[in-house]
């Protein structure tokens, strides 16, 4: 037998490993539903009304973090996501820069002493002085409509690729994410970046 102290559905854990071996190995695989923070959030939550995504930890940086961000701010429906305590105030900051006006839903320790749970859109969120302590689940409304067809400011928008081009970034590269993450057409993207670019010299 195995029990998982993390909860269902066993992603901080070997259980995946476990289960798929056991299965190659041909014995029987019994699920035995246990504590789930994923569902536990979205019930709290008041948010999810279809389906949604859950997309597990995302990944602490580099390209793949970035790949994530994109493939999160694109889904029109309600995402839930786990973070770390660690990273949860760098998580919100990178959201409140993507997804701007998106309500929100910090589940945190849930079922247990210090459960907390707290709304907001994901700004007021990222603004709150505060330490994050726990197991923390975010859920993420689902894109409205209007928000998901709009386009960005310009303002806005030229402001996100010059920080892109601070990182060293190459305008090939934020023009292929942001046209993922926004909906707007690559070669405009990537026009605007190298013009942004000559512009910083």
């Amino acid at each position: 037998a195995f029990m998982t102290d993390a909860g269902t559905p066993v992603v901080s854990d070997p259980g995946t490993a476990l289960v798929r071996a056991a299965t190659q190995a041909g014995a029987r695989v019994v699920a035995i539903p246990g504590p789930s923070a994923v569902m536990a959030a979205v019930s709290a939550s008041g948010l999810v009304t279809g389906g949604f995504r859950f997309v597990g930890f995302l990944p602490r940086g580099g390209r793949e973090r970035r790949e994530a961000l994109a493939l999160v701010t694109s889904t029109p429906e309600a995402v839930v996501l786990f973070e770390s305590p660690r990273r949860f105030r760098e998580t919100l900051a990178d959201l409140a820069e993507r997804m701007r006006g998106r309500r929100a839903v910090v589940a945190r320790e849930l079922t247990k002493v210090h459960e907390e749970i707290l709304g907001g859109t994901v700004e007021e969120l990222a603004a709150l002085e505060r330490e994050w302590l726990g197991e923390i689940t975010l859920v993420l409304a689902p894109a409205e409509a209007a928000a998901a067809g709009a386009r960005p400011d310009d303002d806005e928008l030229d402001a996100r690729i010059d920080r892109e081009l601070a990182q060293g970034r190459r305008a090939k590269h934020i023009a292929e994410e942001l046209s993922v993450e926004l909906g707007l057409p690559r070669r405009e993207l990537y026009a605007r970046a190298v013009a942004r670019r000559g512009e910083r010299g």
